[in-house]
């Protein structure tokens, strides 16, 4: 769970003082902010501490989502807490390794020789799957289940479009099985 100090704080509960102790305990080489559902006012202000006292400190986030589907409904999300840091911290993030950025799709090509044409990215957020898709050379799917909605994709430049909309990645599931079917013929 990040930079809660489980010797300090067990519960990654503020208790409303910071000692010397709650803040940095030594130097770190970075700071990386990924989706911590049990993110904290002390979490946030030793992140800020670390990037404010080391300016070598690199600044690491894994996404920038601002708002993610949590039962029936949109939630704050990893980018509030990237934005909270950035500002306090009163410095940029020094590199995103997650969606959209192609980090992740590159490394899978080096490694396992994936080939782009034959894949596809299937999200429900324009800005962070569909945008890693495009980026990164592979087809694209936007599932109406989450984030983004056909209207939004729609008002977009063409080359920011997902090729296809679905309600469902069951309409992916249910190609898939046809396609299964006619080749066996």
């Amino acid at each position: 769970h990040g930079l809660e100090d489980s010797a300090s704080l067990p519960s990654g509960q503020w208790t409303g003082e910071l000692t010397q102790a709650d803040l940095l305990q030594s130097r770190v080489a970075a700071v990386v902010i990924g989706v911590d559902r049990d993110v904290s006012y002390l979490k946030m202000t030793k992140a800020v501490c670390y990037l404010r006292r080391d300016p070598e400190c690199k600044f690491l986030v894994t996404n920038r989502d601002k708002i993610v589907p949590f039962n029936d409904q949109l939630v704050p999300s990893n980018g509030m807490v990237v934005a909270g840091i950035e500002c306090s911290a009163e410095r940029p993030v020094d590199e995103l390794i997650g969606k959209p950025t192609t980090t992740m799709i590159d490394l899978l090509d080096e490694t396992a020789g994936l080939n782009r044409d034959r894949s596809i990215m299937v999200g429900d957020n324009l800005d962070t799957d569909i945008l890693f898709g495009i980026a990164g050379g592979t087809h694209t799917m936007l599932v109406l289940s989450g984030v983004s909605s056909e209207a939004q994709a729609r008002a977009r430049a063409p080359a920011d479009q997902p090729e296809v909309i679905a309600d469902s990645v069951k309409v992916l599931a249910d190609r898939l099985t046809e396609l299964e079917v006619e080749l066996r013929r």
